[in-house]
């Protein structure tokens, strides 16, 4: 997918 783990991490960091 388009979504790598550093893209995963920076939407927690969103949703934080």
């Amino acid at each position: 997918p388009t979504g790598t783990v550093r893209d995963i991490l920076k939407k927690a960091e969103v949703f934080k």
